[in-house]
């Protein structure tokens, strides 16, 4: 070591490197008097490059000085070196601060100039002149987002051992959510539209002070088009209750924060208020559970384990949290707004409806409670077939969005209203709709809703028999699914892709994309999935007309899925079965498949046809081309060239009185 070394490594504390000043005994870093708070281990990366100024310093010895007794990757130290030189304002062409000695180490590039004194004399004092080009002070939140923040938090870790605690992943996430939302500069994604693109190793890295959170954070960021990330986790048993969070955005993360509470509620009430602070400084307000929630303690801990257990989908249990909650304070609307939705899901729909129809009845209720309550009602009478009541509701959930400027959520009615029309076959409206959703979400850059509206808009054009556009539609959903990391909606965007490919009569094609996929729905567990490829594996023998084999696999799949209750592949299969069947001139064992689940047709054009083509086989001429008339007559835009080969098929037969073959 150098006698500069030396002279270095016996001096003083604090010690200045271009714009930034070191505090080694504290730990900080400061530029032009601000505080930076870096992590430990920048601050021991930066002492061990200063001492040995101007020396290389290898990466052996940095490893050993950063984590003593540690066996570390090479990795680990890469990123550190990252990390630092983002924090010095390093674009790592220049390296004004920190040089990469290929194969050998790091070199630190201007010297470190002790200083003496206290750390604090210098902090309001303009830094010494040193080369390189005068640092602008950054801009504030608000004049970064003029129009607000999007932010969104992800699902709070439970890192206690206490079983008391395990409903503040959705249950505590959603009550600092709820107070967030009436805050303007605030446009919040809700952590479940997050959930299904995450895991526990997800918030555990990014909470950890040795992982680096720049790539991950600005990953997360763009996937769901936010300028601000929170993520947090309730450490172990302590008492006072211990919560840290960290605000992430697309440059990296900022420091960990502590908070301190008697009570998990608590924590609450000081995690959305320090996040107000945050990000609108300059009109602060205070928020509290109680007025948002109600002022019983008990009340508010039930109804967020209930929230926990229908996010779980343990719809029964959720039902008794919220009836607990509702009997501890019979005047707590949120309550009242769940436990419909528990019961909906419950498939107990007369309940359901009445207990919103009373809450939709209360005078003065909160804008956040009757969006969710009438929500719930949209989707109950979705369910139950009443579509254009459903798409009524949504309707006015669209202008409640609208006035609220609830940009996402506007997104979402869209997309529900653009469903309700396809399944009207009001194909022309459903697009309009869907396309009016996708521009929102590509705005927001919301690669989740874009996905699945992506998905939407395929399954119209394929009902349309609009192949390339269909095709067209699912690749790019299965890409951005690819993207945000869901392995299932990938291989149902795949699956599709094979449908359509099997509709162009590209056989080996399709059948090679279903292998690819069928795996994939075993991993993922989703046998639904696994059925469905099979069928669809039958289905290509069938356009070879290769029926009896097509027979033999749909008649091995049928027992299975009536076994595994599958009720719609099992009417799918029975209607292909029907098909190979009367293709093969077998008019009676079609019947004995065509008696069942008719109601499962649906606007399938070709299903309704089979039975007019039954009619066909047992040479009922007229009847056939009755029946075929009647579908094309309210099959509109869905009545394809196909379809009408077969009615003037009919029709022919039926005016020349002689039945000729005709294929299904």
């Amino acid at each position: 070591m150098s006698q500069t070394d030396n002279e270095f490594q016996s001096g003083k504390q604090i010690y200045q490197i271009g714009d930034f000043i070191v505090s080694r005994a504290r730990k900080l870093l400061f530029r032009q008097g601000k505080l930076l708070e870096p992590e430990a281990r920048i601050i021991v990366l930066l002492d061990t490059l200063a001492e040995y100024y101007p020396q290389t310093v290898s990466r052996r010895i940095l490893m050993d000085r950063i984590w003593p007794n540690q066996v570390i990757s090479d990795a680990a130290l890469a990123q550190l070196i990252r990390r630092c030189r983002k924090l010095l304002g390093d674009d790592g062409k220049s390296s004004r601060y920190i040089k990469t000695i290929h194969g050998v180490g790091f070199r630190l590039q201007l010297p470190p100039v002790q200083l003496e004194g206290e750390i604090d004399r210098y902090l309001e004092q303009t830094p010494l002149d040193t080369p390189g080009q005068p640092v602008e002070p950054e801009p504030t939140l608000s004049e970064r987002f003029p129009a607000g923040v999007k932010l969104g938090m992800l699902p709070i870790f439970n890192d206690s051992q206490d079983d008391a605690n395990d409903w503040v992943e959705m249950g505590l996430t959603e009550m600092v959510e709820q107070l967030l939302h009436p805050n303007p500069r605030i446009q919040l994604l809700e952590s479940k539209a997050m959930q299904p693109y995450l895991d526990d190793l997800t918030v555990q890295s990014l909470l950890s002070p040795d992982e680096p959170v720049n790539q991950q954070g600005e990953s997360l960021c763009q996937m769901f088009g936010l300028d601000l990330l929170v993520v947090a986790a309730l450490q172990r048993d302590f008492l006072p209750r211990v919560l840290n969070f960290r605000i992430i955005n697309r440059q990296g993360g900022y420091p960990l924060t502590r908070l301190e509470a008697p009570d998990v509620v608590d924590i609450a009430n000081q995690l959305a208020n320090q996040l107000i602070q945050f990000i609108d400084p300059a009109h602060p307000w205070r928020v509290d559970v109680r007025n948002t929630y109600t002022a019983n303690r008990k009340a508010n801990r039930a109804y967020g384990n209930g929230v926990q257990e229908l996010a779980c989908s343990e719809y029964a249990t959720a039902e008794k949290y919220f009836r607990i909650a509702l009997d501890l304070e019979p005047d707590f609307p949120w309550a009242s707004s769940k436990l419909a939705a528990s019961l909906y899901f419950q498939h107990r729909i007369d309940e359901a409806q009445s207990g919103l129809q009373r809450l939709l009845e209360f005078e003065d209720l909160d804008p956040a409670i009757a969006y969710d309550a009438q929500h719930t009602q949209a989707n109950l009478l979705y369910s139950t077939g009443q579509l254009k009541e459903s798409m009524q509701a949504s309707a006015r959930l669209l202008e409640l969005t609208r006035q609220q400027d609830e940009t996402l959520l506007q997104g979402n009615e869209l997309m529900n209203i653009g469903t309700c029309h396809q399944a009207l076959g009001q194909d022309d409206q459903a697009i309009d709709y869907l396309q009016q959703a996708l521009e929102i979400y590509t705005g927001l850059g919301f690669k989740p809703g874009v996905g699945k509206v992506q998905t939407n808009l395929a399954n119209v054009y394929h009902s349309l028999a609009r192949y390339q556009k269909a095709y067209a539609h699912y690749e790019t959903a299965e890409m951005i699914f690819n993207q945000v990391g869901d392995q299932l909606l990938e291989a149902m965007a795949q699956f599709e892709r094979a449908v359509i490919l099997r509709s162009l009569q590209q056989i080996r094609e399709a059948r090679k994309l279903l292998l690819k996929v069928e795996p994939v729905f075993e991993r993922c567990n989703d046998t639904e999935g696994v059925f469905l490829v099979k069928i669809e594996l039958a289905n290509l023998d069938i356009e070879l007309q290769r029926y009896p084999t097509a027979i033999e696999q749909l008649q091995a799949l049928l027992p299975q899925l009536e076994e595994q209750q599958l009720a719609y592949p099992a009417f799918m299969v029975r209607q292909y079965l029907a098909r190979c069947h009367l293709n093969l001139h077998q008019p009676a064992q079609a019947e004995g498949y065509l008696q069942q689940d008719s109601d499962y047709r649906g606007d399938d054009i070709k299903l309704q046809l089979l039975d007019a083509h039954l009619a066909y086989e047992n040479r009922q001429l007229e009847k056939a081309a009755e029946l075929a008339s009647e579908i094309r007559d309210q099959a509109g835009s869905r009545w394809l060239p196909s379809h009408q080969t077969l009615l003037e098929g009919y029709q022919t037969a039926r005016q020349n009185n002689q039945w000729t073959e005709l294929l299904f």
